[in-house]
């Protein structure tokens, strides 16, 4: 599995520039909140849902006190049914543990069997907060360099106004 090491391995050989936050492990945004943090971070949360009906999986990363509308979504994506992974399919396609889920958790998913959806509003972002699949760090980086990171892997990355 591709932890911290090996992230900041891979952003350093392919020169994508990122500042780096040690801090306590953080397994939800109200405890990220209580971290200092640059005030132009873009913190995030990143959600892996399931279409339990084809079976799809979709990592969704979007503002962190953004709320999510599962009904919109499902209509966006055209899926039957939309609810949360479980802890089991978290660490099975992503290698993580919930209160860890990150974008660079893709690089664990060998079969590209999940889809990256980033939220439209994101797409600019200059200083957006990832952990680096570990949850004592977080990374600021630009999203379209992770964009092209994820892309390089082969998974599919989409942005939808969410």
């Amino acid at each position: 599995m591709i932890g911290k090491k090996e992230i900041l391995s891979l952003l350093t050989e392919k020169k994508i520039p990122y500042e780096k936050y040690d801090h306590i492990p953080v397994f939800t945004v109200a405890e990220a909140d209580q971290v200092a943090m640059p005030e132009y971070m873009t913190d995030s949360k990143n959600l892996l849902l399931r279409d339990k009906k084809t079976d799809r999986y979709y990592l969704v990363i979007m503002e962190a006190h953004k709320p999510l509308d599962l009904k919109t979504l499902k209509v966006l994506l055209g899926a039957k049914t939309l609810s949360f992974a479980s802890p089991e399919d978290l660490m099975k396609y992503l290698g993580l543990i919930p209160g860890a889920v990150s974008p660079f958790g893709i690089l664990n998913d060998a079969e590209h069997k999940v889809l990256v959806i980033f939220d439209e509003a994101l797409r600019g972002a200059l200083h957006f907060g990832a952990h680096p699949n570990e949850n004592d760090c977080t990374l600021l980086l630009a999203v379209s360099d992770i964009d092209r990171l994820l892309t390089e892997f082969g998974s599919r990355v989409t942005y939808l106004a969410l």
